[in-house]
């Protein structure tokens, strides 16, 4: 029997009467509002495979999900979720059937990414082959605990998940919609030397058998991703991107730490539609 082993997921059903239970729902959300539950069970009772909340984030935050599984994920298969790693969600029982049967079918390595942080993008990517995804709308940014310090379990557990069933998307990619990229990095001040802080711990993970050569970003998202669909195995074109992610988000922090929230918005967007365009030859940053 399979089963999620996600950490600090919760499931929120309990907050709703039973007979809305008609779907999986979980959090890792700290005091989360029954409200947001119920629109996204609400979704799925109209037919969605998957609903998952949309927040705001902080600037300094959702660095994977910026950086590599939304904009990963709309270029290979046209879904533009905002916030894929959510960990807010609902899932039909027709989407957690599939995601049975897929998880049943993964190699070894891939199972155990499955039952870590990879469990978000494997729920959405599985949900997203049997019908719509949809993404709930709020105002309010997450609350929920820090996940900085648990970068490299989430990135190496995420990201093999997003590399392995991005290449082998089995449905044509949906089309793109023109002008609906929106990013939503919210401001907020963060203690001095804060950033300075988080950079030097970034550099100090750079270090193991791959390093960043320089090459630019998306680009190397892009060499990961074509590097699956031929035949390398996710986690080790994962590994080799490690670096480059680093860099990226240590790029990220010193520039956006300065920037105004349009500035923000851009920087993000023009990576997003850089991969989009076409992940096979994706450009990098000027």
């Amino acid at each position: 029997m399979w089963s999620i082993a996600r950490p600090q997921v919760t499931h929120a059903c309990s907050m709703l009467p039973p007979a809305a239970c008609i779907s999986a729902c979980a959090t890792d959300t700290r005091n989360p509002h029954p409200a947001v539950y119920r629109a996204l069970l609400d979704q799925v009772r109209a037919g969605a495979a998957l609903a998952v909340a949309d927040y705001p984030r902080h600037w300094d935050e959702a660095n994977l999900t910026n950086h590599v599984a939304r904009p990963l994920i709309a270029a290979t298969t046209g879904l533009d979720v905002p916030q894929p790693l959510a960990g807010d969600l609902a899932v039909s029982r027709r989407a957690l059937a599939a995601a049975q049967r897929a998880a049943a079918e993964l190699p070894h390595e891939l199972a155990q990414c499955v039952h870590g942080y990879g469990i978000d993008a494997f729920l959405l990517l599985t949900a997203a082959t049997t019908g719509p995804v949809e993404s709930v709308r709020l105002k309010e940014s997450k609350i929920h605990a820090g996940s900085f310090d648990h970068l490299p379990a989430i990135f190496h557990q995420a990201v093999p998940v997003l590399l392995h069933l991005t290449a082998t998307w089995p449905l044509p990619p949906a089309p793109a919609r023109t002008g609906a990229t929106v990013y939503r990095a919210t401001d907020r001040t963060l203690p001095p030397g804060r950033v300075q802080a988080m950079v030097t711990a970034l550099t100090d993970l750079g270090t193991g058998p791959s390093v960043y050569d320089g090459g630019p970003w998306p680009s190397r998202l892009a060499d990961a991703w074509r590097a699956v669909t031929s035949g390398t195995a996710a986690i080790e074109a994962a590994d080799h991107l490690w670096p480059h992610y680093l860099r990226r988000v240590c790029d990220w922090l010193t520039a956006a730490q300065h920037a105004s929230l349009q500035r923000r918005a851009q920087i993000l967007t023009a990576a997003h539609d850089r991969l989009r365009t076409d992940p096979t030859s994706a450009a990098g940053e000027p």
